[in-house]
């Protein structure tokens, strides 16, 4: 029983005085995380207390835009897709064929570009894979919606690309001029 209370004494010493060494020995500096974390491992001498390392939050990425992709040519290792773009009541329809051509479920990317100057916002969402081959695969947007008690219409230039996500290739796209009086 002795031996388990002085047990007990000596964690609880060693653990207070872990608590009030030096905060700063281990603190990561304000640029690079990945360095500081690389030099501190590697280093024998410097303390293993890594319970106060500040990690510095990353911002959201922002949407894919046109201008980061580049078109792709005919290669058979990456997937291509075939897409068409039709206007029925308030929806704007995109119908997909799409082979795979081995790529994994998540690596294509349909990628919505609403008109400039307008209401709507650009989307962008995976394509689900059911078949490796002529693949078909259909989404829309609404063109007209109520918020907040105003009428927005996304009349203009729709686009959409099918985006092969490792290598930000453009592998499909199609675009449509969506005239203001399209629900008439």
């Amino acid at each position: 029983m002795k031996k388990i209370i002085m047990l007990t004494a000596i964690s609880s010493a060693v653990l207070l005085s872990a608590c009030a060494s030096n905060q700063n020995t281990n603190k990561p500096p304000e640029g690079n995380f990945h360095d500081w974390y690389q030099n501190m491992h590697n280093n024998k001498d410097q303390a293993k207390d890594n319970t106060k390392a500040q990690v510095t939050p990353q911002k959201a990425q922002k949407p894919v835009t046109s201008s980061q992709m580049t078109t792709t040519t005919q290669d058979n290792n990456i997937p291509q897709s075939e897409v068409k773009l039709s206007v029925k009541d308030d929806r704007l329809i995109a119908k997909l064929y799409t082979n795979w051509n081995s790529a994994k479920q998540g690596t294509l990317q349909l990628h919505w570009i609403a008109p400039p100057n307008s209401q709507c916002i650009s989307t962008t969402f995976p394509i689900m894979k059911y078949k490796e081959n002529r693949d078909y695969s259909w989404a829309y947007r609404t063109l007209d919606h109520n918020a907040k008690g105003l009428n927005v219409s996304c009349a203009g230039l729709w686009q959409v690309e099918v985006i092969y996500k490792p290598t930000k290739q453009i592998v499909g796209s199609a675009s449509l001029n969506v005239p203001k009086d399209f629900n008439k």
